[in-house]
């Protein structure tokens, strides 16, 4: 049985600390953190890796002052335009989960664009997390299910929820040196093993990234029962 993950999902942490501890304003790093997804995608397909998801901008991260945030929009917005037709020709499939719509037509039309030209790709499937919680999902889809007055069966409540993406991830990964989820795709982590890594996301390479998946070869995945070694 391979020990290669199929999904791996990343809380792409320090940006705005790696820029000021050189001396540089935070949208720097918000810039060079950018062009690290795309290494990271580029990597990801190499690797044969199926399904990447990235945090880019959670709810909570709408209150940071308005300079940042609309920096971080128009970078998002520049990747879309640039990357657009790169991603469509190594065969990825982008999907944006969130509350697009709260962050402009402009934006979200843009998202919705991209989607639409890269659906039927097949090699990685890259999930965004943009204007993202994971309490904003499970209150968003709990909402939707009480709209419905049918009585729901266990099977119908399960999909609902998990739906939000291909698969559960098998690695989270966050950089930056903090230790917590941050509020990310919070039902899908349940059995998803995790990685904190001191490195600043401007910082994070493929031999990062390489370091965790030889670390998760040597995992027993048990989901709740015993092990073979038990």
């Amino acid at each position: 049985m391979s020990k290669k993950p199929k999904h791996i999902a990343i809380i792409m942490d320090g940006n705005g600390r790696w820029a000021t501890s050189l001396g540089k304003a935070r949208h720097v790093g918000h810039q060079v953190g950018s062009k690290v997804i795309r290494e990271i995608v580029e990597c990801s397909v190499r690797l044969g890796i199926q399904e990447l998801t990235v945090f880019g901008l959670s709810c909570d991260n709408m209150a940071r002052p308005q300079e940042e945030l609309h920096y971080l929009l128009s970078v998002f917005m520049r990747s879309l335009q640039e990357y657009t037709q790169e991603m469509h020709d190594m065969g990825v499939c982008l999907k944006v989960i969130g509350d697009v719509q709260g962050l402009g037509c402009e934006l979200s039309k843009a998202v919705r664009d991209a989607e639409e030209v890269t659906k039927t790709n097949k090699v990685l499937t890259l999930t965004v997390a943009l204007n993202f919680s994971g309490k904003w999902h499970i209150h968003h889809t709990t909402q939707k299910l009480l709209e419905n007055p049918v009585s729901l069966s266990d099977d119908q409540i399960e999909q609902a929820f998990s739906q939000l993406l291909p698969s559960d991830p098998d690695i989270l990964i966050r950089t930056g040196g903090e230790r917590r989820l941050s509020n990310f795709v919070l039902y899908h982590l349940a059995y998803t093993e995790l990685y904190f890594l001191d490195v600043k996301w401007p910082d994070f390479r493929q031999e990062h990234l390489e370091s965790v998946l030889a670390s998760y070869a040597k995992v027993e995945r048990r989901f709740g029962n015993v092990g073979v070694s038990v």
